[in-house]
């Protein structure tokens, strides 16, 4: 497991357009809290009771959504990786130098964990350091309310980012794999389910599900709309999210073992 970290982390560190993506992710993390700082502070009662998006619980709800819609972003990284060492010949190098498909399919598994894992642990110390700086004196309880939905954003990330491999994988090339894959989340993910299935299964549909079904759309948290935010995590979308990730990454086994590298 050492090796293949070792020799995919040597891949990725030079590539430039890694390091400018990933730091380009993490910035749009901090605008859209210094975004919904400036709603939070808008001047007029109205405008502040309507939008109290960076109060505790509330900003759980607030970044974790921003931060699903972000994994796009993440998204693309994994294609311009993957699709990059087909460019290169990279990965039949690999298999020249006694990699097997196997290993070389478990190392794109790495990589998507690796940037899972990372990014939930980016977004849930942000959002505990953000929940501090603009709820001062809150207690630790206080802090951590909704926090556990942060799992929810974990699934939601890992999924997104194993359809972007299987769609690399399958385009090879990094500009038309990363035109699909933004297409795909819309709007042919919402074609096919209004066009062709009359919207009989929007709660199962990979898009609707990685994307706003294990973390709400924040708007049920405003006042007039009288509705309550997420409180905690509905394990029928998260089931149906790890199932797809299983999916996901079964089919890129499967191109990768079946197709020419």
């Amino acid at each position: 497991m050492i090796r293949l970290l070792t020799i995919e982390w040597k891949k990725l560190w030079p590539y430039r357009a890694f390091r400018l993506l990933f730091a380009a992710f993490f910035l749009l993390l901090v605008l859209s809290l210094l975004i919904g700082r400036t709603l939070n502070t808008e001047s007029g009662e109205e405008i502040n009771q309507l939008f109290r998006i960076l109060d505790l619980p509330n900003i759980w709800n607030y970044y974790l959504f921003i931060a699903t819609l972000l994994n796009i972003v993440l998204g693309i990284i994994v294609i311009f990786v993957i699709t990059n060492e087909y460019s290169y010949k990279t990965i039949r190098q690999n298999l020249i130098d006694g990699l097997t498909r196997e290993e070389i399919y478990i190392s794109k598994v790495f990589l998507l964990l690796i940037l899972s894992v990372l990014s939930t642990v980016v977004v849930f110390f942000s959002g505990l350091a953000a929940g501090l700086l603009y709820n001062p004196g809150s207690s630790l309880p206080m802090l951590l309310e909704r926090s556990d939905l942060t799992f929810g954003y974990f699934v939601a990330c890992l999924g997104a980012l194993s359809l972007a491999a299987l769609i690399a994988v399958l385009l090879k090339r990094s500009g038309l794999a990363t035109i699909f894959y933004i297409l795909f989340i819309f709007p042919v993910d919402v074609i096919i389910n209004q066009g062709l299935l009359k919207g009989c299964c929007e709660d199962y549909m990979p898009v609707s599900v990685l994307f706003k079904g294990i973390i709400h759309f924040p708007t049920k948290m405003i006042q007039s709309f009288g509705e309550e935010a997420q409180r905690s995590l509905e394990w029928q979308p998260v089931l149906v999210g790890i199932i797809y990730i299983l999916l996901f990454n079964a089919a890129t086994y499967w191109v990768i073992r079946k197709r020419d590298l």
